[in-house]
């Protein structure tokens, strides 16, 4: 893997991210599985830990969470001396420090997402410009039952629906959650590491579940880092044909050198925007799904799936 530091087109001074180039062909281990037209799995291939189900009406989709509160293990877990050797006076240092950090990791990991191509490690949420996830939304996040339903209905601009846990949180009284919340008192909490699941239009948390609840107990925003596929977007030849026009017709009195320089260059350079979370199809397809499905409602019955309301959020899952 090769990785180069981004800045903001217009604003070369502002660290954009760090974007990774894998050339592996490998499958990776952490993966999000389908079953067209409208079942989607993440997990691995020995634990599955998110099931949805797109709502018919398309204004959402269904969520079964599994219940166990063991560690995704994504990458291994982050150690006090390396909280204390990445962090600075700087959050864009900090950032970057931590975004090279778990570069690393993910490589290393046998239960990494990264595949072979392009990808970006970004200080915001997708679809925002806030560096830090509002202490709000990680509320939510962590308030959230093992069946839930997101409702995209309720995505207005400039805001995003919360993160989806892949494991139940801890207790408020354990060890490393404790710990963290020292590190959020010192503000010093290293950043939540986030993926982008374009089929549930939310994120996921891949590693920091302790750190994000400690971060809310705490009442401090959420650092975060968000994983992306990232690449080229095709090229509208229309909208190329009439910002042609708009320059041909804009004097020096109404657009100056350097607006119609800027302007070409954003239209003529390679477009690199997120693409949609790649995706394999499911192995059992949905027989495989439900199988699954019915195997974690058992196991979690007793604790979260006696509420009559919960019940019929799982009976629409399971279709």
């Amino acid at each position: 893997m090769h990785w180069r530091d981004l800045v903001r087109r217009r604003q070369p001074e502002v660290w954009a991210g760090l974007h990774l180039t894998v050339q592996a062909p490998v499958r990776p281990a952490l993966v999000v599985s389908v079953c067209p037209p409208d079942r989607i799995r993440v997990g691995t291939e020995e634990r599955p830990m998110l099931w949805a189900r797109v709502e018919p009406d398309y204004f959402g989709v269904d969520l079964l969470r599994s219940a166990s509160p063991a560690s995704p293990a994504i990458i291994p877990p982050i150690t006090a001396a390396e909280a204390r050797a990445l962090h600075s006076d700087d959050p864009v240092r900090t950032a970057a420090a931590w975004a090279r950090h778990f570069a690393r990791a993910l490589t290393r990991s046998d239960r990494s997402p990264l595949a072979q191509g392009e990808w970006l490690l970004q200080p915001t949420l997708h679809g925002l410009e806030r560096a830090r996830m509002p202490l709000t939304l990680a509320s939510d996040a962590l308030a959230r039952p093992a069946v839930d339903t997101l409702d995209w209905s309720s995505v207005t601009h400039g805001e995003c629906l919360p993160p989806v846990l892949l494991r139940a949180p801890s207790l408020a009284t354990d060890g490393r959650v404790k710990a963290w919340a020292r590190q959020a008192r010192a503000g010093s909490l290293p950043p939540v590491l986030l993926m982008w699941i374009s089929g549930l239009q939310a994120h996921v948390v891949l590693d920091g579940h302790d750190r994000l609840q400690a971060a809310v107990q705490e009442g401090a925003d959420v650092p975060v880092l968000v994983l992306l596929r990232h690449g080229e977007r095709c090229v509208d030849e229309q909208g190329l044909a009439r910002a042609d026009i708009i320059v041909e017709r804009s004097g020096g009195a109404d657009m100056t050198v350097e607006a119609r320089n800027r302007l070409l260059l954003d239209l003529y350079s390679p477009a690199r925007d997120v693409l949609p979370s790649r995706a394999d199809l499911m192995r059992g397809g949905v027989d495989q799904w439900v199988a699954e499905v019915d195997a974690e409602a058992r196991q979690g019955e007793d604790v979260q799936i006696n509420d009559p309301l919960t019940r019929e959020l799982l009976a629409q899952l399971r279709g």
